[in-house]
């Protein structure tokens, strides 16, 4: 649960439009990319010089640039990195951070958006087709994402970070019924506030009269003051569904908790809190579900 970008600037000036160049790292399963696909397409039609990576098809370029979060945008200059953005941003927000970083808008050199292939012989119109399904995605799939997504050599040995849903095929049954269940009850909260926005993951304790009760993190609603918009993504057998949250009370610092209500609109099933006498000893398996960055939820077990 934390914002939805990391800046690193490295360098900034002035500098010819020739010289800039900007990538978006994406994928067609990745959620957060469609979010921020059409602020990509109003940057390619303002002449912005981007080019756009799908990680599936061009794993070496991801690994080239140490990507390891979708979507992220890199800014280079000269083919040196200036600046990169993880997460989902809007148009004005990147517009904004490119001036900052020294690409001033005007007679920007126009470049090709298409993604290639990992054949140098694959032809133009199959090229133009593969960037139409990346700027407008196909659902993500059912199942755990290929393998192949990982970026081998990547800095300690991490894949990169999937956005699907991922399910440990090695878990016993017991504990994939528990983990379903989790996932059904797991939201993504989009905290909107002055700057932009920021992500957070909620757990669905109790559901009454068409009311769900989300238990999030606090510190997401820090910068908007508990007055900002809220969208809440619904995943399990509902991903692909979004509700407005109301937020009913948060505390940012020493509890660290807020409460948001949602009307899903579809049976959910709720995972309660443990009461105080719950039993608990040394062995029992642990899991956590969360949304890196934005991302749809990610099962880590312990």
């Amino acid at each position: 649960m934390v914002r939805a970008c990391c800046i690193w600037v490295l360098a900034a000036g002035a500098a010819s439009a020739a010289d800039w160049e900007i990538l978006e790292f994406t994928a067609s399963w990745c959620g957060p990319c469609r979010t921020m696909a059409p602020a990509m397409e109003r940057l390619q039609a303002a002449g912005y010089p981007l080019r756009v990576i799908d990680v599936d098809r061009e794993p070496q370029i991801a690994q080239q640039h140490r990507v390891t979060h979708l979507p992220t945008v890199i800014l280079l200059r000269d083919g040196h990195e200036v600046a990169r953005r993880v997460g989902a941003r809007s148009y004005v927000e990147l517009v904004r951070w490119f001036q900052k970083s020294g690409l001033q808008p005007g007679a920007l050199r126009s470049r090709s958006t298409s993604v290639r292939g990992q054949s140098p012989d694959e032809d133009q119109s199959a090229r133009a087709s593969a960037s139409a399904q990346t700027r407008t995605p196909a659902s993500p799939p059912a199942g755990p994402p290929s393998p192949r997504l990982g970026v081998p050599g990547s800095p300690n040995g991490s894949p990169l970070r999937q956005t699907g849903v991922s399910i440990p095929a090695a878990a016993p049954r017991a504990g994939a019924s528990a983990i379903e269940r989790a996932l059904g009850a797991t939201v993504r909260l989009r905290v909107e506030d002055a700057d932009g926005f920021s992500f957070g993951t909620g757990t669905i304790i109790d559901v009454s009269g068409g009311h769900a009760l989300v238990v999030t993190c606090g510190h997401i609603f820090r910068d908007s003051q508990g007055r900002g918009k809220i969208q809440v993504d619904l995943f399990g057998p509902h991903a692909g569904r979004s509700v407005e949250g109301r937020l009913l009370t948060y505390e940012a610092d020493q509890r660290d908790i807020g409460f948001v209500v949602i009307q899903p609109g579809v049976p959910i099933e709720p995972v309660p809190v443990a009461g105080r006498n719950q039993p608990l000893q040394v062995g029992l398996p642990v899991f956590s579900i969360g949304c890196n960055r934005g991302a749809d939820p990610t099962v880590e077990q312990t």
